[in-house]
């Protein structure tokens, strides 16, 4: 399965995280060049492995923390020169090969290739990408970066933090308990946009649901219901249509939009997948509103 999220990769839950490289040891530009600030030690080791003529083009290089796992994948020879759709179909056949040995279930990337690469990524890198990873055992992301939409709290030390940060600290009691300060918060009925269309929501104690009406729509969300949508959100770091009940289909943009409310909750532009950043709950990530 392959998602496209328009956003910034290190805030991606997934368990693997893609930075493409050459094979002489540089990391001087774009993603690399990050990765590098945040991962010095896999940088030297990196570097080692191309000094000795050990790290080639259809090679991968999995730099392991206790959180991220970092996926070194070559898309060019030497930096000055372009990348290849040869040398990223290479990467991607080495990838599927082995993803079961290297335990990798869930994963992040960039656009590969494209950017300092040069490659273009509708007519040469996606369908290549499609064609090995579409149908590949393997949570796919692909993400396309735009600073426009990263603000500039999000500093470098957030990011970090977050990136080295235990991933299982949100749990769904601080979940639900959010959803309730923020939709229950007040004695008065709290007014949202769901799926473009305004509500009123309030918080049924006796019941442990929330309820979404206005004069010819009503709506509700169970506790349990929350649950089920959180294991989810929670195991996978996304939460797609597909997940939600099938009783729950005719308005599953409207829950999308209830849960994206939550400042640590990350919505994409179609509406469809969501990401959250557990540890940088103190930073309004995106702002679609």
């Amino acid at each position: 399965m392959i998602n496209y999220i328009q956003g910034n990769l290190f805030t991606s839950n997934a368990k693997v995280l893609v930075n493409t490289v050459n094979t002489v040891g540089v990391m001087g530009k774009g993603i690399a060049a990050d990765f590098k600030k945040i991962y010095p030690k896999m940088f030297d080791e990196y570097k080692k492995l191309c000094d000795d003529n050990s790290f080639d083009i259809g090679d991968l290089y999995l730099y392991k923390t206790s959180n991220k796992w970092i996926l070194n994948f070559p898309t060019k020879k030497h930096w000055k020169n372009p990348s290849t759709v040869e040398y990223i179909e290479k990467g991607l056949k080495r990838l599927l090969e082995e993803s079961a040995k290297l335990q990798i279930t869930d994963i992040a990337m960039p656009k590969l290739g494209c950017g300092n690469g040069g490659l273009d990524w509708e007519t040469e890198v996606k369908p290549v990408v499609e064609k090995y990873l579409k149908k590949a055992p393997i949570n796919v992301s692909i993400y396309d970066f735009d600073k426009d939409i990263i603000p500039e709290h999000l500093k470098q030390k957030d990011i970090e933090e977050w990136l080295k940060s235990d991933a299982d600290n949100l749990t769904f009691s601080i979940f639900f308990e959010d959803l309730k300060e923020f939709y229950a918060g007040s004695l008065l009925p709290k007014s949202v946009l769901l799926n473009g269309i305004n509500y009123e929501v309030v918080y049924d104690i006796e019941n442990e649901a929330f309820y979404m009406y206005n004069k010819s729509i009503k709506r509700v969300i169970s506790k349990e219901d929350l649950k089920t949508l959180f294991y989810v959100l929670k195991t996978t770091g996304k939460l797609c249509k597909e997940n939600l009940y099938s009783e729950s289909q005719e308005y599953s943009n409207e829950i999308l939009d209830f849960i994206s409310h939550l400042s640590y909750i990350v919505k994409n532009d179609n509406k469809i997948v969501l990401n959250y950043t557990k540890q940088l709950i103190n930073a309004e990530v995106f702002d679609f509103e």
